[in-house]
């Protein structure tokens, strides 16, 4: 009877377990991260008897979690992957609502700021548009500075989102480390026995923390677990737990940096850390947020910059020349606020550097790290902060200031003691937005006018016309000092004046006193007109430099053998724009070399384009007794016959004037005769030598300098015992980069001055100019209807000024930034609802799995509640059968 009633109790007991553990499920069916549990049944032992074995019940092995590792692990990655791609969208949205909103992005103010100024240029003088023009620049300056603000605030709400996500991450980290050693000491784990309501707290504590970030999980003995985040950082290990923390970044002090702090040491680790809610915002931090704030400066500071350049070339209402609009973007404070030292670099921490934009339309939003990385403390290499590719690498010099040199900016290292080890990053575009400034305080200032005119003499009689000109610049890009020019305010100094020679030939003079024009200095004289065409009177080179020829040949007079110049040996120096190497030419001049001829081998140089011309005046002509006078030229001879005896009067001269004039030979060397009714001067465009002989009458010659620095060789008798040969005059128009010496100081000087021939701008004169005709180019005193540069400003809104070399409009720039944001956010809206489907398909096969399923578990209930029903019936009938055996013994 004892063994039928141990059955039954054994089934009692067992089906209890079964009981309690199925109503545990249901209770728990809605408990995150339960995993369901199942009781294993076994049957018991049996008793061998001479009849056979006969079974001794049932018992419990085990209750174990339904859970599949595979389907875990799976639920993590797909956590991860969501909240990454959640946390990346709620921050692009933000970020895309910002650039796009009509109320908040920058489209709609800088529309209406060059709309602005194309309204003022109907009308520049008119007050009221020009106050429009400064409350619509005010507008973009305050828009551009709310939209860095905006950016400011996000970035520091995401650090705020990082910080509260590290607090979360270090408390389960904390949590996962107390329960791995609750789970090593639970009783019967050595017997295979799981403790399932800790390792069910566990796993929902790696769940949760996959929402944070990507989690992988290492199994290790005694029922414990190690965990790495990231790319492989160790967040758990057994009982330990790392921390996260927060610090500032060492390479920039605005941006803070995520550091593992393990056994007290401390390693950034924001650059492994991916996944999950973190992995979302620092993606967006670092690959979205950071470049669409570079690309607002970077959009701030070609506004600024162009608006400012094209302003300072026009004249406001007072006559003065327009300075800046904007601040100016290389203010000192703004090109020290581009550069941040490394917090690791060594004292003397004295560096004294900072960034000069040289051309914003090269500029791009990237980052640089400025390394000296030796071998000496001069030796550096420039790297791009976000690909880490070298970029630039060499030598700085080692004398202060030094300068390096890239597309749209330069790094000046002004002062200080900079050391191999050393770092730097390089922010061309830093702040450009909050530095925006409106400069111009009233609306008298705004220089809508062309600061220059020209206009033609009255009395010309050719067909030539001169354009109203276009500036360049009214300071010197190279040196930034203010253009000769307008040293002077209200006036051009000097106003210039254009006088043709020749319909082929003109000359450019100082017209200070319009009576009696000079040659400029540097000057412009024999330059040439193509008739027929458009002819630019100006060189657009803003390193252009003329050489004169003020060596000893500038005051000879040779005779019969020649011009009477000496030997020299040239040299021309230029730098090839390929290589970076010095090329170095060397021209040997002969004694008597005419001016021609070397003007022609110098022009053969690249870089090198040499004017000759010979200027000659004949004074005091005078007929022999015979009244006959007979003058030779270059061999061709001109003579008169009958005259009164003395000096020749104005008629004579003007029949000696035509013959010269109309000579076929003369025509062809490029020489040029005309009188003032005392003196004929003798002009030739060519250089060539003026050979000159009288074999009947007198004269004399002067060699007549084309230069106010120096004076007028002679006069020089000319007879038929004086022959005369005059040489001539040599201005030299070397490009950027280009230099010439000598080894001697016979034609050119040794160290020859090369003068800026830069005057910052442009003025055309087409059609068919005659000889005598006069173009004026002065200041425009009396523009103040001028609307030239408020047009040149309005075009801007349209002019391609940015992107590689000027591909694109400020609109479209910024409509670039815009449309960026947009694609990713749409990107991001597919991503995160596709992670969503994966991670609801991973849940749902989970809740298949280790789900409570309240209907099975409800039969399971009415399954076990029968057995538990019926091992109790067993026992009862045990006791019964008992009950009656011992009655039998009564």
């Amino acid at each position: 009877m004892a063994g039928l009633i141990n059955i039954g109790l054994s089934g009692v007991l067992a089906h209890q377990r079964a009981l309690n553990t199925t109503g545990n499920n249901i209770t728990n069916a809605n408990t995150p991260g339960y995993n369901r549990q199942q009781v294993t049944f076994s049957s018991s032992p049996g008793i061998n008897t001479s009849d056979g074995s006969v079974g001794t019940g049932v018992s419990i092995t085990n209750i174990r979690r339904i859970t599949s590792e595979f389907i875990t692990n799976q639920m993590r990655a797909d956590t991860s992957l969501f909240k990454e791609q959640d946390a990346l969208l709620t921050e692009l949205t933000r970020l895309d609502n910002l650039l796009g909103g009509e109320a908040t992005g920058l489209s709609g103010v800088l529309n209406n700021f060059f709309s602005s100024l194309q309204s003022a240029a109907e009308d520049p003088a008119a007050i009221p548009q020009r106050q429009l023009v400064m409350a619509e620049a005010q507008s973009l300056v305050t828009r551009f500075q709310s939209m860095n603000a905006q950016f400011i605030q996000q970035r520091q709400s995401v650090d705020q989102q990082l910080g509260n996500s590290i607090s979360e991450i270090n408390a389960l980290a904390e949590g996962i480390a107390r329960l791995n050693v609750a789970i090593s000491e639970s009783p019967g784990l050595a017997q295979g026995k799981d403790p399932n309501g800790l390792l069910d707290q566990r796993d929902e504590k790696l769940r949760e923390l996959s929402e944070l970030v990507q989690v992988s999980v290492i199994p290790q003995g005694g029922g414990q677990v190690n965990v790495v985040i990231g790319n492989g950082q160790a967040l758990v290990v057994g009982d330990q737990a790392s921390r996260l923390a927060m610090q500032t970044s060492n390479t920039d002090p605005l941006k803070v940096d995520l550091s593992l702090v393990i056994s007290g040491r401390s390693v950034v680790v924001t650059d492994q850390i991916n996944g999950g809610n973190i992995g979302g915002l620092l993606h967006f931090r670092e690959n979205m947020l950071a470049p669409a704030q570079s690309e607002l400066n970077r959009i701030a500071l070609a506004v600024s910059d162009e608006v400012n350049r094209q302003h300072k070339l026009g004249m406001d209402l007072d006559g003065r020349l327009g300075g800046d609009f904007f601040s100016d973007i290389n203010e000192r404070g703004f090109m020290l606020g581009r550069v941040f030292a490394d917090a690791n670099n060594e004292p003397p921490r004295n560096q004294v550097l900072g960034v000069r934009i040289t051309d914003t339309s090269l500029l791009t939003g990237d980052r640089y790290s400025l390394e000296l990385r030796g071998p000496t403390d001069n030796d550096y290499v420039l790297r791009d902060v976000e690909t880490g590719r070298i970029v630039q690498e060499g030598r700085i010099e080692p004398t202060r200031p030094a300068e390096i040199s890239m597309p749209g900016f330069s790094i000046f290292l002004e002062s200080g003691t900079f050391k191999q080890g050393d770092k730097f990053q390089i922010r061309p575009t830093e702040n450009a937005a909050a530095n925006m400034q409106l400069r111009i305080d009233r609306e008298e200032r705004l220089a809508f006018a062309a600061p220059v005119q020209a206009e033609a003499d009255l009395g010309n009689t050719g067909s030539g016309r001169i354009s109203q000109g276009t500036l360049f610049d009214v300071t010197n890009p190279l040196t930034n000092k203010t253009l000769d020019q307008y040293s002077d305010p209200g006036q051009l100094t000097p106003p210039l004046m254009v006088r043709f020679l020749s319909e082929t030939t003109y000359e450019i003079l100082d017209a200070s006193d319009p009576a009696n024009p000079r040659p400029l200095s540097p000057p412009l004289n024999n330059q040439t007109f193509r008739p027929g065409v458009t002819n630019s009177l100006f060189t657009p080179d803003s390193g252009e430099t003329l050489v004169r020829m003020t060596g000893d040949a500038l005051n000879v007079i040779g005779g019969a053998g020649g011009n009477g110049y000496d030997a020299q040996s040239v040299t021309v120096r230029r730098v090839d724009p390929q290589t970076g190497q010095t090329i170095q030419q060397t021209l040997n001049f002969v004694a008597n070399t005419p001016a021609s001829d070397i003007a022609r081998q110098l022009s053969a140089l690249a870089g090198v384009n040499a004017n000759a011309y010979t200027q000659a005046s004949l004074d005091g002509l005078t007929a022999n007794g015979a009244g006959d006078l007979s003058l030779t030229v270059n061999g061709e001879t001109v003579s008169l016959t009958g005259l009164p005896p003395g000096a020749l009067d104005g008629d004579s001269l003007d029949a000696l004037v035509d013959q010269l004039n109309s000579n076929a030979v003369l025509q062809g060397q490029g020489l040029l005769a005309e009188t003032d009714g005392e003196r004929i001067l003798l002009r030739s465009s060519t250089g060539g030598d003026l050979a000159l002989t009288m074999a009947a009458g007198n004269g004399q010659v002067t060699k007549v300098s084309p230069y106010v620095t120096s004076g007028d060789v002679g006069p020089l008798a000319l007879d038929a015992g004086n022959p005369r040969t005059v040489g001539g005059f040599l201005d030299v128009t070397l490009s950027d980069g280009v230099s010439l010496v000598a080894d001697n100081d016979n034609l050119f000087n040794q160290a020859p001055v090369a003068d800026s021939n830069y005057r910052g701008f442009q003025f055309e004169i087409n059609g068919r100019p005659a000889a005598g005709d006069i173009f004026t180019i002065g200041y425009n005193a009396e523009g103040t209807s001028d609307n030239r540069n408020a047009q040149l400003l309005a075009g801007l809104g349209n002019k391609q000024t940015m992107n590689k070399g000027g591909t694109a409009t400020f609109s479209e720039a910024y409509g670039g930034v815009v449309e960026k944001v947009g694609v990713r956010t749409r990107q991001s809206q597919l991503d995160q609802s596709a992670s969503k489907v994966l991670l609801e398909q991973t849940t749902a096969q989970r809740d298949s799995t280790s789900g409570v399923n309240l209907d099975e578990e409800a039969g399971n209930l009415i399954r076990f509640q029968a057995a538990y029903n019926a091992s109790a019936k067993v026992m009862s009938v045990a006791q019964e059968l008992f009950t009656t055996l011992l009655n039998t013994f009564r």
